[in-house]
Formats: structure tokens, sequence, C-alpha cells
């Protein structure tokens, strides 16, 4: 009976942290994060908006919701989802680990809806670290309060809470499962810690991030040679079968992700790019006071890297307790491993000198980021400060006054670790005044535990009072981590707007979005939002990419210019809808810069030239000087047989700048002698209109200057930051380059325009004109090709109709990747056909003459080959309990 009022108290701790799920019917939403930053849900809020607290936790927002709306939307009978169709022009799904098509947690979610589901996967996430930390230190034999009380500081501590949006966390409520069974293994040899140890190893892997699962392993070994020694060959033998079952079981990942890893752009940069930063030293001082740095939520941080991998804070109490752990034979050796463990893993975390260069020489584990080895410092400290608090609360083996200096030793250590690492600020005082509340939480823990072990250990206080430290370590977490992951209405979850509407409605089947990004300015549909609403992004924002693909569309996007978005290469990506925040005209010299600043343009050839022209305007709240040099353009002249000649031209300040309520300035303007060409009104969420104003500069242009090249303007002021709109030239006809000559479809908060030019998904094309690699030439247009028809689109299989002439192919412009083929059905039969790689990065067939309908099929090797895997690792599963019956009736 107390044992379950211990795991029912640990189900329903999540709520201290994530109160708004039960107490509002909030779901787990990074809240805000495309309101606040993000075109064109920028200043379109509804009632009661409720802005980002924790900018850190945009990735699920950007890739994990989106990559969980679209699984469901394709997932469709036994098998999962393989292929994603609307991320770039097609991208491995399932191959994706932070995917997490099969991650255990989020199948659960599947029985509701896309926005409900994140709330119940973090409680599930958090609950469950919770039940695993407390079945391994009652493994370890400790009392009930003990258990709960380590299992309390691991499931609201750090590492879980910091990465709960994302799969990080999903892998790492594993770990105390997995020592755990492990350990439970090399104890008693059974068939039932052995399925539990190859189901644990393996639904680690499935849960989304590979990485993690491999540095847990590693220190799980470390724990089992400590704690094992007396094991024998059998049970070792056992321990790695099942660890060979637990990567069966989870070939049918892990097998397609490494095929996607070893081609994938993200690979090649990281075995040939410097290693990844780890965290200072200074940054362990967040184990006791977390707020040291400062805290995102408050828009502070001073620390190094960010909040979510430094700060690892489980509280005061589990420090000041853990010396405790050693101070008893009966947890001695358990102790030890766990010591081992933290020293290792704060080593490889902070990078000691020489322990980094063997990691990061090892074939597999160096390819990952150490400093995620935190989570060992983090489950070592939970479960020493359980062990200590056990030997405190044991009458017959409870510590003596002098276990006391122990703890105080560790709280001296820990004041000197805080004081070292405020010194490494530039403002060390800062830290002080700006969290004196969490100095104060942690030097009133330290006085008030280091009294009560005091009372307890010299046999002058009832070791009831040891309850005490349960409560004021959930009060403690709950008070520091509250709010770090947010909470918000459902309705606030990937809410619509107009120019969404306006996509859903014109989009057909098969139709990309090409978005064209501008220098500094808010993104505009961030890469994968899109996809939550079942359009095709030409985008793909992920650690793996196809290089093929990605040199395609960086090609496109890199360089802009309006010929570029609308030209061969754009047009052969089928980019049928372009996507802005300036017009179109605009886009290549428009930009946002802060002081110091600069950006670059070329522009279009003009016969003569009578001006240049500048649309721009200031956005600070502080006012300028009259007539103060804000930027300065500077403009590259060609003349016929001439050195080329810079001149430079300056952009003054007004009266006043502009704020961000530019209406209010009414006659006033941000610049000299300016004209307003236009007004663009975005209405936000209650239907109040935001007016922005741009403004006109031109400067004359004088013939013997010869022809502007291009320009760069740089921003000279010091406050506040530049929008420009866009940099053009007039003609001697009084035409600007950057007046719009494509009138967009929608016209409000973003601009959208129709590329008439886009050539279809699916097209035929006369065998001569297909070319292997595609350069600017090389590429067909719309009038070489004819269209096929787009009959469906599916996760794992496209379906293509139409009539051939003589020597044609039909080229599909999706991405080429091992395992597709094709099968092509006449009327007469259904034959297979070789799938061939043209134009770089995309899928071709060669049709015979006449009516046709191909259909192309996922059917990659590597998840063939993991299915046969998980059916080998469950016989072996089921065989190790029919082998121990043989084995029973043979002694019998």
């Amino acid at each position: 009976m107390r044992t379950t009022l211990a795991l029912c108290v640990l189900i329903l701790l999540p709520g201290v942290v994530l109160d708004g799920i039960w107490s509002r019917g909030e779901v787990h939403y990074a809240a805000g994060v495309l309101e606040a930053n993000d075109l064109p849900w920028y200043r379109m809020q509804p009632a009661g908006f409720t802005r980002a607290e924790n900018p850190l936790l945009s990735d699920m927002v950007y890739q994990f919701l989106p990559w969980d709306c679209v699984s469901r939307r394709l997932w469709r009978g036994i098998l999962p989802p393989l292929w994603n169709p609307l991320g770039g022009a097609g991208v491995p799904l399932l191959a994706n680990p932070q995917a997490g098509v099969l991650d255990p947690v989020r199948l659960v979610g599947l029985c509701l809806n896309s926005r409900s589901a994140p709330a119940l996967r973090a409680w599930v996430r958090l609950a469950l670290a919770g039940l695993f930390c407390f079945g391994l230190l009652r493994h370890l034999g400790t009392r009930r309060l003990s258990s709960l009380t380590g299992a309390a500081a691991y499931q609201l501590g750090g590492f879980m809470i910091p990465w709960l949006a994302h799969p990080h966390s999903g892998c790492a409520l594993f770990f105390p499962a997995l020592i755990w069974a492990g350990s439970a293994l090399l104890r008693s040899g059974g068939p039932r810690p052995f399925c539990a140890l190859a189901l644990v190893f393996g639904l680690q892997f499935l849960a989304g991030h590979p990485e993690t699962g491999l540095h847990m392993v590693i220190l799980a070994g470390l724990f089992w040679l400590m704690t094992g020694t007396g094991a024998g060959k059998r049970s070792w033998f056992k321990v790695g079968l099942a660890l060979a079952t637990g990567l069966l079981l989870a070939a049918p990942l892990l097998l397609p992700f490494l095929e996607y890893l070893v081609q994938s752009a993200g690979f090649l940069s990281r075995t040939a790019g410097p290693p990844e930063p780890l965290i200072p030293i200074s940054g362990a001082a967040t184990f006791l006071v977390p707020r040291v740095f400062g805290w995102i939520q408050g828009g502070v941080w001073s620390g190094p890297l960010n909040a979510n991998e430094v700060v690892a804070y489980i509280g005061v109490i589990p420090w000041l307790l853990a010396p405790l752990a050693f101070m008893n034979p009966r947890h001695r050796r358990p102790a030890l491993a766990f010591g081992v463990i933290l020293a290792f893993s704060a080593a490889a975390t902070y990078g000691v000198p020489g322990l980094r260069d063997v990691l990061e020489s090892l074939p597999v584990f160096g390819w990952g980021s150490t400093r995620r080895l935190l989570l060992g410092v983090v489950l070592a400290g939970a479960i020493l400060g359980g062990l200590g608090l056990d030997v405190l609360v044991r009458h017959a083996a409870a510590p003596g006054p002098r276990a006391w200096w122990g703890s105080a030793a560790a709280a001296a250590a820990g004041l000197f670790a805080c004081l070292a690492g405020v010194r490494a600020l530039a403002d060390p005082w800062s830290a002080f005044r700006e969290s004196p509340v969490a100095w104060s939480l942690f030097l009133g823990q330290a006085l008030g535990v280091l009294i009560l072990i005091r009372i307890i250990s010299g046999h002058k206080l009832n070791r009831m009072w040891a309850w005490v430290f349960l409560p004021l370590l959930v009060a403690d977490l709950g008070y520091q981590w509250r709010g770090y992951q947010p909470t918000a209405p459902a309705a606030e979850v990937m809410a619509t707007t107009p120019s969404l509407e306006a996509l859903l409605t014109r989009a057909r089947p098969g139709d990309r979005t090409l978005v064209l990004p501008v220098r500094g300015r808010e993104k505009l549909f961030p890469p994968n939002t899109l996809q939550a609403y079942g359009l095709s992004d030409l985008r793909n924002f992920d650690v793996l990419e196809i290089p093929c693909y990605r040199d395609l569309h960086q090609r496109v996007v890199n360089y802009p210019s309006k010929d570029r978005f609308c030209g061969p290469e754009a047009n052969l990506l089928g980019a049928r809808f372009l996507a802005s925040s300036v017009p179109l005209e605009c886009v290549p010299s428009a930009c946002r810069l802060l002081p110091g600043q600069e950006h670059a343009c070329l522009f279009p050839e003009v016969e003569i030239v009578r001006h240049l022209e500048v649309l721009s305007y200031l956005m600070t709240g502080e006012t300028y000087v009259q007539d103060e040099a804000v930027a300065e353009v500077k403009v590259l002249a060609r003349a016929d047989g001439n050195e080329d000649e810079v001149h430079t031209f300056a952009l003054r300040a007004g009266r006043e700048t502009a704020d961000w309520a530019l209406p209010q300035l009414k006659s006033r303007v941000a610049h000299r002698r300016p004209t307003v060409t236009r007004v663009v009104t975005v209405r936000d969420g209650s239907g109040r209109p935001y007016p922005r104003y741009v403004y006109r500069h031109r400067f004359p242009w004088q013939r013997e200057w010869g022809r502007p090249v291009g320009a760069s303007i740089r921003f000279i002021g010091s406050r506040g930051f530049l929008e420009v709109d866009g940099v053009g030239v007039v003609d001697e006809a009084g035409r600007s380059s950057l007046e719009p000559r494509q009138q967009p479809f929608f016209r409000r908060e973003i601009l959208l325009y129709e590329n008439e030019e886009a050539v279809p998904r699916a097209f035929l094309l006369p065998a001569a004109k297909v070319r292997a690699e595609a350069s600017r030439t090389d590429v067909p247009r719309r009038e070489d090709v004819r269209p096929a028809r787009l009959v469906e689109v599916a996760s794992d299989h496209v379906l293509v109709r139409g009539e051939a002439m003589k020597d044609e192919v039909l080229v599909l412009t999706d991405t080429w990747f091992p395992g597709w083929q094709a099968e092509l059905d006449t009327g007469s039969g259904v034959q297979q056909i070789p799938v061939t790689r043209v134009f770089s990065a995309f899928r071709a067939v060669r049709v015979p003459p006449g009516a046709f309908s191909i259909t192309f099929h996922y059917r990659p090797a590597s998840f063939l080959w993991g299915l046969f895997a998980l059916g080998l690792g469950i016989c072996i599963l089921l065989s190790s309990f029919l082998v121990r019956k043989l084995f029973r009736r043979v002694q019998a």
C-alpha cells in the first residue's frame, strides 16, 4: 500500500512544473514563438496572447510538432510512414530519429489530436522517469522515503525539464531502467531481467536520440563493471546477448537511420568540421544556484552556451546528502560506482585535458556531443542523494556526527564553485543583484539541511524528521523550474492565418512553396511549419539533409535575384508559390541591419541610370540628431575603358526616428526630405490596423560615372536598427527597378505570388535532354516539357499517369534516394523498371510509347532488414523463457 502511494505521488509530481495542464486544461507548447518572431504570425496575435517566455524551446514549434503532424497525416495501416513528401523535395521520415515516428511515448499520444498530444507526452515522460528511478533505488536496497526523494530529484531536475520537449528526454527517461535491468540480470540471470534489459535498450533508441542512447549504455556499463564483480562469464554473456537483442528490436529505426546518416550533409560536416564546444567549468555553478548567470525566461543569460545546455539543477538537498552514501558499507559499492559515473561524466562534459581527445578519437562516440554526458552527472547526483538519505534514516547503520563534515565540505565546495562562476562574469555583482532569491534559497537550504543532518546523525532527533527533505526538495524544484516548459491554450497551437488560408485554398496536390528569405527580418514561414498544415515547403529544417538537393536549393536562394527566383532552376523545383515579406523586386536588396552591419546587392542591367533609389526607415525608441548620418550607401560604378570606381552616399536622420508605433509620427519623418511611397496595412488578431510606412530616397547619378553594378548599404548609426525594403536604380524613362511588375494574389501580412512558369512535379522530356548533373543551361524550361498527371502522393509511393511519345523519359522532381523502385503498368501487365538519377537530385524512368501508369515505391532495404532483425529479436525474447523451462525439466 505504501509503495502504491509512492508511485501515485511520482505520477502526479509533474504537475508541480506543468501546472497549466491540470489546472487550466492547457497543452505543453512553446507559446508565442511564432507570434513573437515569425511572419505571418508576427503581430497577428489573438486576444489574450501570451508572449514566448523561453525561446530555447523553438525546436518544438519548428521541428517536432510539424513532424508529428506529418506522421499522423501519413500513417496508414500497420507500417509507419517511411517518407516525408512535404519537406524539401522529399526526405526520409522514419530514418530521421528526431521525428520520433516510433517513439513509444509519442505512439501513446496517437489516440489524441495533434494539439493535445504534447501535453500527454510531457506528463508521461516525467512520470516514467520518476518511476524508473524509484525502481532503481529500491533495487539498490533503499527505503521508500529515500527512493522517492532521489526519484523526485531526477524527475523534476535538470536534463529532464530543459529537454522535455526534445527527444533527449524521451531517451533519458530509460536511463535508470537500463541500469536497473542490467544489474538485476547480473544478479539473478533469469529470463525476466533479460527481456527487461533488451526491451529497455531497444526502446531508448526508438525514443529518437541515438546519441543520448549511446552515452547511456557507456555510463551503465561503468556501473555494471563496478558492481558486478561477482558475476560469472555466463551472466556477462547474457548481458551482451540482451544488448544485442535490444539492437535487433530497434533495427527498423537504426538501420534506416545509419543509411541516411552516412549520406547526409550533417554527417559530413560533423566528421570534417571542428568539435562542438564544451561547457566551461564555471557552468558547474548552476548545480547549486541555477540562476547564477541569469534566467532565460526573463530574457537574461550571461553564461556560456545556453541555459538548456548548461543548467542541470536537481536541488541543493541531494548534493548535501550525497557524501553520506559513502559512510555505510551497505551502499558503498553502488555509491562508488555512481561516484565514478559522476566523475567521468563531469570530466567529459567540462573538458578535462586529454579526456576529450580520447573520446573524440573513438569512431562512433566521437561523432556525438560529449557535453550531453551531463545526463550522467544529473542521475548520479539524484541516486547518491537517495542513498545518502537512506543511510541517514536507518537506525542500525546511521552515520555518526563525523558524517556531517562530508556534507559541510560539499556545501563549501558548492559555494566555492558558485563564486568562481560569478567571478568569470564581466560584472560579477550582477549575479547577486539579478537573482537574490536564488542565492537566498541556496544559502538557506544549505544551512537548514546541514543543521538537520547534524541533529539527526547525532541521535538527538527522531529520524521521522527526514521526511522534511522531500517536500522541501519538491518545493525548491517547483519554484526553480515552474514555467520553464510553458503551457498554452490549445487554440494557440500552430494557429492559422489569412495567408495560410489563402495558400490552402489555392494549392493543388503536389504544389510546392518557395519561401524567399530576407536578411535580418522576421523569419517567414519558418522551415517545417508549412508541413503542419499539409503544405509542401521546398526547405527542410533538419541536421540530416541530402547534399545533392541541398546544393540545388541553395543555388536558388543563397544569391537572391528576381531572375533566379523565377528562373529555370527554381521552376524545376516546382515552385508554384513564392512567399515574401517584401515585393519580389525588392527581395535581393531588402534587409534589416543592426549598427555596424552591411548588406550587398547587385543591380539589373540598365542602359542609362538617372537615380539611385533606397526604400528604408529607422526603427528605434530613441531620438537621433537632425541630419545625423545613420547609413552609407557605396555604389560600384563600371565605365567603358576605365577602372571601377566606388561612390558613397549618406542616409541622414530626420527630426525623430520611427518607433514601433509609426502612425503616431503623422507628418514627421524618419529621414531627410523623403516621400511616403506606400502604406502596407497589417491587422492584428483584434482587427486593429498596423500601418508600416516605407520612405523613398533618391540620389542623382551622373552619366560619366558609368553603369552602377551593385551597392552595399552599411548602418553606421549607434542605436536601433535600419529597415531596408530595397535598393535599386531608376532609368532614363523614370522606371524604377523596385516597382512591382508581378502582382501578388495575397497582400497583407506577407506577399504571396503564383509562379506560372513552374515546371510540373511530374513531366515527360526527350531522353536526349536529360542530364545526370544539372547546370543552369541543362535545366529544362516549361515549354520543353509535357506534363504528366500526378494521381496520388503518399508516404511510401507516388502514382503518375500519362501518355508518352517515342524516346521520352518521365521525370519526377522528388529527391532521389536509395530504396526507390518503380512499377510500370501499360495495361498488359506490370513490370519493374530501373529508377535513375537526373538533374543531380531527382528521379526518372524511361517509359515506352503510349498510355502508362507508373507507381514509385519506397522500399529501402535497410527497413526490410530491420523488420527481419525485429522478428529475430522477438524470437530470442520468447526463446529465453522456453530455454529456462527446458533447463528446469532437464535438471528435474
